[in-house]
């Protein structure tokens, strides 16, 4: 291992493929910046422990450890972190909801939160032209709904939150990627000054279910040229099924073969153990339901973890803001066979890696262990 603080991070995690483009170290350090979506390390640092070394995901940590400060062991599972209660949701507004990903849940959540005073801002990814992404602060419901819908780009988050908590006054909730969750969940549990500062401004977490993220650079030279890539709205992954990628467009909707795009993936999203975000007060995915993916694609599965994520779900159901179901028979089970099978995946990549089965890198050396009887879920 490298001896300090900005070794660690470009040789051990940059250099190695292990950087997630959380932002996390751009957001605290002069000497990483953010630049054409990724990471990049700029001048040397002596400084032998520092803030960016604390809050990077890619630095070994204890993911169970931190689950127990949002939630007892007792509902901690070994697939997919704490899980409260699992619902399938959907956005009462159906402006909210049209306009949202799937059920438009996190939307509708965030705009209840900022409503009812639980958070005075929302860090969220914004489009930023064809494709891209850019954090931003949000103050007024316009701005939530100008975040709407799922960027598979990589958007510096922990970044965003970070300069806002820095700079800002209030109370801030993040929407975040299960990698950006784990640096989010490392600034609450740090005793590192600067952190702790950022630490008290973070109310509330709503993470994203996420398999992988795609190279911007990459995607632009995989999607076919017959596409306009300025005139791209958005993106969505059907199941796996499908093996396609969706993309909407101001002339209408297109689907590409996942094989054409595959190339695009993220090759350091082969070693993240979290399919779920197991770390956020709330996590959201799309919904799997029996009437198939015509129906589901109205609506998300949620996941509530923390006691704040249960009163901020139940809160908006009273309200009429959010529509609460049960889930189909054994959707749980499936969740957690598709999450344990993404840490499996986690695990054989790691040891692939350092070459050594007992070395994970950043991770516990038993994680995904006991976990091999369980499918890969639908």
């Amino acid at each position: 291992m490298a001896t300090d603080s900005f070794n660690r991070l470009k040789i051990d995690v940059v250099d190695r493929g292990l950087c997630t483009r959380c932002g996390a170290c751009a957001g605290l350090c002069p000497h990483f910046g953010w630049y054409q979506d990724r990471v990049a390390p700029l001048h040397d640092c002596s400084r032998q422990s520092g803030a960016c070394e604390a809050v990077c995901p890619r630095i070994p940590c204890d993911p169970d450890a931190l689950a127990q400060a949002l939630a007892p062991p007792e509902i901690i599972t070994p697939e997919m972190g704490p899980v409260r209660k699992l619902w399938v949701t959907q956005a009462c507004d159906p402006t909210l909801r049209n306009l949202g990903q799937h059920g438009g849940t996190v939307t509708s959540l965030a705009h209840f939160a900022l409503k009812q005073g639980v958070v005075d801002a929302w860090v969220m990814a914004r489009s930023d032209g064809s494709l891209s992404g850019v954090p931003a602060v949000c103050r007024t419901d316009s701005q939530v709904k100008a975040c709407s819908g799922t960027k598979l780009t990589s958007v510096p988050i922990v970044s965003g939150f970070l300069k806002a908590a820095g700079n800002g006054s209030g109370r801030f909730g993040v929407v975040a990627t299960p990698c950006q969750c784990l640096a989010l969940a490392k600034i609450k549990a740090s005793n590192h000054p600067r952190l702790r500062q950022a630490a008290k401004r973070l109310a509330l977490v709503i993470g994203l279910f996420c398999g992988w993220t795609l190279d911007l650079r990459d995607l632009r030279q995989s999607l076919p040229a017959s596409l306009n890539l300025e005139a791209i709205t958005g993106l969505d992954i059907p199941p796996s099924h499908y093996q396609s990628l969706e993309v909407a467009t101001t002339e209408g909707m297109e689907s590409v073969p996942l094989s054409e795009v595959n190339r695009a993936v993220r090759p350091a999203c082969g070693y993240c153990f979290d399919l779920t975000a197991e770390l956020a007060d709330v996590s959201v995915g799309s919904a799997r339901l029996p009437l198939g993916w015509q129906e589901a694609r109205h609506w998300n599965q949620t996941v509530v973890r923390s006691l704040a994520g249960q009163d901020l779900v139940e809160r908006a159901q009273t309200a009429e803001t959010l529509i609460l179901q049960e889930p189909p028979a054994g959707a749980l089970e499936k969740l957690k066979a598709a999450a344990a099978g993404k840490k499996r995946t986690a695990r054989r990549n790691l040891v692939g890696l350092s070459k050594d089965p007992d070395d994970l890198l950043y991770l516990p050396k038993g994680l995904g262990e006991g976990l091999s009887s369980l499918g890969n879920g639908a």
